[in-house]
């Protein structure tokens, strides 16, 4: 009895470790993927791109929450058309920039960034993308810096989305659907906002 419970035990055992074999090079793979802004899946394991289609009128599409929720302390709002011109400018920064990427507006992208942020190396930089099929948009304020000599503030958020049916236009760091969570600072200047970093959120 004692034999065949060590035989189980050992059999059990070596199944684990077998099984870390064969999935242990899948998961570092994708955890290694999300260690720089830069890195890329290949073209094969995104939707092809069609010409002339407007994700945004997908059926499929439709059916997914693709509201921008904007959090500012303990208040969350779903950022729309109605409730934009009364909403904090930081939230409607962050409500035309989504627009700009659903829209496939790739000649605005870059007016959303400062230069230091835009042509840094490991910045994500399309040329050109097609429209956009984000959701599950989460943008929550975490922290504010203020110089009050030279009016200026810094606010830092985490932004967190999906993309339906990527195409790699926009972006071949994430696959579809998948949730891609950055660090985003804004730097706020009489007014002015753009965005003067973008890093990787900390796991836990």
């Amino acid at each position: 009895m004692r034999l065949k419970k060590i035989i189980i035990i050992f059999a059990s055992v070596l199944a684990l470790l077998l099984a870390f074999v064969y999935v242990a090079p899948y998961v570092i793979n994708l955890l290694q993927s999300g260690n720089t802004q830069s890195d890329e899946y290949e073209d094969l394991r995104f939707f092809p791109v069609e010409e002339g289609k407007n994700v945004l009128e997908d059926p499929l599409y439709r059916t997914l929450d693709s509201s921008i929720y904007y959090t500012r302390y303990a208040e969350t709002i779903a950022l729309n058309e109605q409730n934009i011109e009364s909403a904090h400018p930081s939230a409607q920064f962050f409500y035309n920039y989504f627009n700009c990427i659903k829209n496939g507006e790739y000649q605005l992208y870059s007016s959303f960034y400062t230069n230091e942020c835009y042509n840094h190396k490991n910045f994500n930089r399309p040329n050109s993308f097609t429209t956009q099929g984000l959701y599950d948009i989460n943008i929550k304020l975490h922290s504010i810096t203020v110089d009050k000599d030279k009016n200026q503030a810094t606010e830092t958020y985490t932004v967190s989305y999906r993309i339906f049916e990527n195409n790699g236009t926009y972006r071949k760091d994430v696959l579809p659907d998948e949730l891609l969570v950055r660090v985003f600072e804004i730097k706020i200047d009489n007014g002015n906002i753009k965005i003067c970093n973008v890093g990787f959120a900390s796991k836990k």
